[in-house]
C-alpha cells in the first residue's frame, strides 16, 4: 500500500528532519540569551516580562548601579524561557539552542542583573516599586530550567551527561537558598517547661 504522507510542518519549524540526539552531539549556534525567533514572537504577542526589559540609566546622567549599560536593548536582556518538548514540535534546532559558553554567560547575567532585583529598591519597570521576590524567584527558576535543557540537548546519549549546565546549578541553588524562609519560632505556649526537681525526702 501507499506509505503515509509525512505530517505538515508546524509554523516556524525548520524544513527537513530534526537532528537526532542518538548520534553526535548537537551543537547550538544561537549566540544570544534568547533566540531571534522567540524574541520576535514574544514581542509580537506582548509576552516580554518586565524583569527582562532593558533598564536604562536615569535621564539626569548620574550613576545608577542598578541600570543596564546605555544602549542595551531586548537583544541584550531577554532570556530564553522554558519550553517543554511536545509531539510534532522539535526544540533541538541548532539556531534555537545556545552553546555552552552562551549558557555560562546567561547564568552570569541572571546572577548579576536579575537575582537581587527585589532587594535593590524601586524599579522603574515596576512602577517605581521593587519587584515581588516571588516574581524574581520564578523568573530565575524558569530561565535556568531552559539553560539546563539547552545543555542536555547538546550532549550525546552515548555518554552520560551531568545533571545541569555549568553554572546553572549554582545559580538555581543560590536563588533557592535566598528565597527559602527561615522556620517560624515555636509559640511559647508550646514550649515545655523543664520538669521540676523535687528535694530529696529526709
Amino acid at each position: 500500500g501507499r506509505a503515509p504522507s509525512p505530517p505538515p510542518s508546524r509554523p516556524g519549524s525548520p524544513a527537513g528532519p530534526a537532528p537526532s540526539l542518538d548520534g553526535p552531539s548537537l551543537v547550538g549556534t544561537c549566540l544570544q540569551m534568547c533566540p531571534d525567533a522567540e524574541l520576535r514572537r514574544r514581542t509580537d504577542e506582548n509576552e516580554i516580562l518586565r524583569l527582562e526589559m532593558p533598564l536604562p540609566p536615569s535621564e539626569g546622567g548620574g550613576r545608577d548601579d542598578n541600570a543596564h549599560p546605555r544602549g542595551w536593548t531586548l537583544v541584550d536582556t531577554a532570556v530564553k524561557r522554558f519550553k517543554r518538548s511536545s509531539a510534532g514540535e522539535v526544540l533541538n534546532v541548532p539556531a534555537w539552542v545556545r552553546p555552552e559558553h552562551v549558557l555560562e554567560r546567561t547564568c552570569g547575567y541572571l546572577e548579576e542583573w536579575v537575582m537581587e532585583r527585589d532587594r535593590q529598591g524601586p524599579d522603574p519597570r515596576f512602577g517605581g516599586v521593587a519587584p515581588d521576590p516571588l516574581d524574581v524567584y520564578q523568573f530565575v527558576w524558569d530561565r535556568t530550567r531552559m539553560i539546563r535543557k539547552d545543555f542536555i540537548m547538546q550532549v550525546s546519549r552515548a555518554r552520560p551527561h551531568p545533571s545541569a549546565a555549568p553554572g546553572a546549578a549554582p545559580c538555581r541553588v543560590a536563588s533557592d537558598r535566598r528565597r527559602r524562609p527561615l522556620p517560624a519560632p515555636e509559640p511559647m505556649s508550646r514550649v515545655r517547661a523543664p520538669p521540676a526537681v523535687r528535694p530529696p525526702v529526709l
